[in-house]
């Protein structure tokens, strides 16, 4: 399964991509935003393992999506969409990106398919009063979700 812009293609993770998912996951700007202090290799294979395990859930609710920079074939973060049952109407998004590529409008990219994917898809509804928890950095994507009906934003600045 695949999603596409202009700049961005949002493809089903492999196990071949921890390698970029642990170059970003260990860069000290992502990691003042997590819990955790350090990343290793078996981390992130575990990581990236239970976004494949999702991939033969059967009906599905949990799709994670490698995000690759269409020039240079590049992966760059990822983001996903979730559904707590494949019944329930309402979902969660969310994305991280390597810290080079942050304020160059990539999340406000993938949100938007993403949602697409959300409405069209899934059978996802949003409500008003839904709540999104946003990173600092993402300031501008808790606009966009405005745009769509999102109340109230969360806003962390970092180990959240």
């Amino acid at each position: 399964m695949m999603l596409e812009s202009e700049r961005l293609l949002l493809r089903e993770f492999a196990e071949s991509d921890w390698e970029a998912v642990l170059s970003y996951q260990s860069d000290p700007m992502y990691l003042q935003y997590y819990r955790w202090t350090h990343r290793t290799a078996r981390d992130v294979q575990s990581f990236l393992q239970a976004f494949i395990d999702q991939q033969q859930e059967r009906p599905r609710h949990s799709f994670q999506f490698a995000v690759i920079l269409r020039a240079g074939d590049e992966l760059i973060g990822n983001g996903g969409i979730r559904k707590s049952t494949p019944s329930e109407r309402q979902a969660e998004i969310g994305f991280e990106f390597a810290p080079r590529h942050w304020g160059c409008g990539y999340a406000t990219e993938s949100a938007g398919l993403l949602l697409a994917f959300g409405f069209e898809m899934t059978n996802m509804t949003l409500h008003h009063d839904d709540v999104a928890h946003i990173f600092i950095q993402d300031d501008i994507l808790g606009h966009y979700l405005g745009r769509f009906g999102v109340g109230k934003l969360h806003l962390y600045t970092q180990n959240a």
